[in-house]
């Protein structure tokens, strides 16, 4: 998942997902059903990608129910929230408007009487889990007809062949599957005579119908990853907020008790920190002792700031935050010898990449951008421009 394409400094967005956000986290049931979505697509997903080139084979018959799967989770979801909206339970815009989008969905690549025709016309297909085949073979057992004379729902046991052992096995004694795979080429092919032209058809329209998903799927994942993340801090008992939104040329960033939730994740404790920037901008410029938690204290404002832009709680007591353009990040870095500069030389082209980068609503967060010239460590500086 690209994750800058969710990063918005439109404060409309921010409260859109913030209610989108809280709203999933309140219906589990819902949840589920939005899994099962994503899951669905995944798999419609593979079948399409698959390296067979779209060959038929006799194991392509199961994933011709990939098109009822779709049908089915899609329409759970849609029912769910259609409920939950007329019982006045689901207030967000987006969920409602989830609604409508996945609603379009089945209206686009479904007919009404989808499940009743399909139930006509695919006799149990849906639910396959073994066939019967009808063989004609000539005197030297090469097979010259084949017919497929039922599709069942119980598991594949395994029986005797329909003609006698060669090899004076006794009666009730089962042939190895090894001598049925002779058999299984010739079989396939005649499968493949009959069945290849409907099985391009449905790839075809298996991508069609994933094209059209790609939106809906990347925009489900986005949300169910916000809720991982939130069971994640929930488990650490970690406060979460949204953050009060304040206007992008105010420049603010303030934060009581915030905490970085990498180092917590990593070591499952983190030391509560404070920040508050003077309207308009300020730099702030961090000293310490070595391994005193500069490094972690610059993360911090850097992540809380990302998941603030993406419209997800932030782990903090109070926090009021203005959008950015960008953070821009110059972190010190081990020198490389294999390059013609030295040390000095490479953290200075760093640093010019990153000043590059910086515009007049930008956050910027220097780690000991330039040691190279000195055995002492430079300091670590947060910068609102």
């Amino acid at each position: 998942m690209n994750w800058r394409h969710f990063l918005t400094t439109d404060p409309e967005d921010l409260i859109y997902r913030k209610e989108i956000i809280s709203e999933f986290r309140s219906f589990p049931d819902i949840v589920l059903k939005v899994r099962a979505v994503c899951q669905c697509i995944l798999e419609i997903q593979s079948v399409c990608r698959a390296p067979s080139g779209g060959a038929f084979d006799t194991d392509s018959l199961q994933e011709f129910k990939l098109f009822r799967h779709a049908h089915d989770t899609l329409s759970d979801l849609a029912d769910a929230l259609r409920k939950q909206i007329e019982a006045g339970k689901l207030t967000s815009r987006g969920l409602k408007r989830l609604y409508e989008v996945v609603q379009e969905k089945l209206d686009r690549h479904y007919f009404k009487t989808f499940t009743e025709d399909w139930e006509a016309v695919t006799s149990g297909l849906d639910s396959i889990a073994s066939y019967t085949l009808r063989f004609t073979m000539d005197e030297e057992m090469h097979v010259t007809q084949c017919a497929v004379t039922g599709i069942h729902k119980d598991k594949y046991v395994r029986k005797l062949l329909p003609f006698g052992s060669k090899e004076g096995r006794h009666a009730d004694k089962l042939w190895d599957l090894g001598q049925v795979k002779e058999m299984r080429s010739p079989v396939e092919e005649l499968l493949h005579d009959a069945m290849h032209i409907h099985y391009r058809q449905f790839l075809s329209t298996m991508r069609d119908m994933i094209e059209d998903l790609d939106d809906l799927y990347r925009d489900l994942n986005f949300y169910l990853a916000g809720l991982n993340y939130w069971r994640q801090m929930d488990s650490f008992r970690v406060p979460l907020i949204f953050a009060e939104i304040r206007p992008m040329e105010e420049k603010a960033f303030t934060a009581t008790e915030m905490i970085d939730p990498v180092l917590l994740l990593h070591t499952r404790k983190a030391i509560a920190n404070d920040i508050d920037f003077a309207p308009g901008g300020e730099l702030f410029i961090l000293t310490g002792m070595n391994q005193g938690g500069k490094t972690t204290f610059l993360r911090t404002v850097g992540t809380l700031q990302v998941l603030f832009q993406l419209g997800w709680p932030i782990p903090a007591a109070t926090a009021s935050i203005s959008p950015v353009a960008g953070v821009v990040t110059v972190f010190s870095h081990e020198e490389n010898t294999e390059l013609q500069h030295g040390k000095l030389g490479q953290e200075l082209k760093t640093l010019r990449a990153g000043m590059t980068d910086m515009t007049p609503d930008s956050l910027m967060l220097f780690n000991e951008p330039i040691t190279g010239t000195s055995r002492w460590k430079t300091s670590t500086s947060p910068v609102r421009s």
